[in-house]
């Protein structure tokens, strides 16, 4: 609840000093990470169930409780990951463009992945912009 809590002042107010307590609680946060295991795949590495294929990038959806999962997502188990491994790997291997922490969310987080260096940004915003392009013209 710390965590939602740091997140929402941070989309409310994006100040410094929210910034930086929601980057505090981050590093010691554990996501949860929908996954899909097939039968071909037993053993294997599991798949992420929220990885999309967004505009040339992919994105992944990571989720800070149980309660925040998406109920429809086909998944059959769940990754537990700190925050601080998963930012680690997205940046070492180039291949996650944006992370959305809780989507869908009043106090959901974003970051954008570029080669050097990363940005937190609130997802309300950026979500109720992407709604107002994708609705139909009247």
């Amino acid at each position: 609840m710390g965590l939602r809590a740091a997140m929402l002042r941070f989309t409310e107010t994006q100040a410094r000093c929210d910034r930086e307590l929601l980057v505090k609680r981050l590093a010691t946060a554990q996501l949860m990470i929908p996954i899909v295991r097939t039968k071909e795949e037993v053993g294997g590495s599991p798949r992420f169930g929220s990885l999309f294929q967004c505009d040339g990038h992919q994105e992944l959806h990571a989720y800070t409780s149980a309660r925040m999962l998406p109920g429809d997502s086909g998944t059959e188990a769940v990754m537990v990951c700190p925050f601080t491994e998963l930012d680690h790997s997205l940046v070492a291997d180039g291949g996650v463009g944006i992370l959305r922490l809780d989507p869908g969310t009043e106090h959901g987080v974003g970051f954008l992945f570029e080669p050097g260096w990363q940005w937190m940004f609130p997802l309300r915003r950026v979500e109720a912009q992407w709604r107002m392009k994708t609705r139909p013209q009247a």
